[in-house]
């Protein structure tokens, strides 16, 4: 809607406008809700320590290497799309808009499906497994087809959308995960969760795109490619850790008297 009223540069603009009215929004509605003594100053030093406890922690790393591999993932796609949609398969802008609400649909299902099966199981464990899955099985199912030649929206998009779908299912449990060893850090480890995936996800992105921009005709496969590699890293990782977590559990199980 907000291309369909001037040209990419709108955009920006909107973006700017939307954030002034959350800046009032913010000035005018919100108050300091942390107690007076447990306030922290502006100080450097105290800052320090605790983003190095942070990136110390083994939990609170891993799953946020997890969350910037499985965003990285829905990112590639979400970069090259413009490129794939519509300079490969021929699509239109409103008919390049459709295709972007379904995909993003995808996340915000998700996000509502994980809420519901974490009240329902309580195992934070189940909805993160669930979701990674969900994201290998579809991306690598596109790849496949991608491998094959079938370079046409309804080869790749549903697959894209069950991706996103499974990174909205699985991404409010990893940040849980996450900040569940720290919670008195609890801002700051959003703070820095944030940037690790942000920068995971653009360089990515930056990665995806100089590849895509020299081998046009390989787009489909390259992205496809990008999205079932990190996602299967990101499964990876999250296996080690529930491994290491057992064994963790059972030496000091056998230490009890």
């Amino acid at each position: 809607w907000i291309m369909s009223l001037g040209n990419w540069r709108f955009i920006f603009a909107t973006q700017s406008a939307f954030a002034i009215c959350i800046c009032f929004a913010f000035l005018f509605n919100f108050h300091e809700s942390l107690p007076v003594e447990h306030r922290q100053r502006l100080r450097l030093a105290q800052y320090s320590r605790n983003y190095i406890r942070l990136l110390s922690n083994r939990v609170f790393l891993i799953h946020s290497m997890i969350y910037a591999l499985i965003f990285a993932s829905m990112f590639s796609f979400i970069s090259v799309s413009p490129l794939i949609l519509m300079q490969r398969m021929g699509a239109d802008r409103p008919t390049f808009t459709g295709f972007f609400v379904f995909i993003a649909t995808g996340t915000v299902l998700g996000s509502f499906f994980s809420a519901r099966a974490s009240r329902k199981s309580g195992s934070a464990q189940q909805v993160i497994m669930g979701g990674l899955l969900c994201m290998l099985a579809a991306s690598l199912l596109g790849a496949v087809l991608q491998f094959a030649g079938w370079h046409t929206p309804i080869a790749i998009l549903p697959f894209v959308f069950l991706t996103l779908l499974g990174f909205g299912y699985a991404g409010p449990s990893v940040t849980v995960e996450a900040l569940e060893p720290i919670p008195e850090l609890a801002g700051a480890g959003s703070g820095a969760l944030r940037t690790i995936f942000m920068g995971a996800g653009s360089g990515t992105s930056a990665l995806l795109a100089y590849y895509c921009a020299r081998h046009y005709d390989r787009s489909e496969v390259a992205t496809t490619l990008t999205m079932s590699v990190t996602t299967l890293i990101a499964l990876s990782l999250y296996l080690s850790l529930l491994r290491s977590t057992a064994r963790i559990q059972e030496r000091e199980q056998r230490s009890l008297p």
